[in-house]
């Protein structure tokens, strides 16, 4: 699994992670998320183990096949 990017000049960007196979989508975690891009401020909360990171990923590319919005990813 590839972490980070390279841009041309050597800086290495972080990256979501890549999906997995066994990949559980939660809908309705998913359109929630989807309202990120109406407020200023999106938090997301949840013990060790839940799922924060896979749901942001699979939010990220869900913006990319359909843009709404500009989404960054900070590690």
């Amino acid at each position: 699994m590839r972490d980070e990017l390279t841009s041309a000049d050597g800086r290495r960007a972080p990256v979501p992670p890549s999906p997995l196979q066994a990949e559980i989508v939660r809908g309705r975690v998913l359109e929630a998320l989807s309202g990120r891009f109406d407020t200023p401020v999106t938090v997301v909360v949840a013990g060790a183990g839940f799922g924060k990171t896979t749901a942001l990923a699979q939010a990220i590319r869900a913006n990319e096949a359909s843009p709404r919005g500009v989404d960054a990813w900070i590690a």
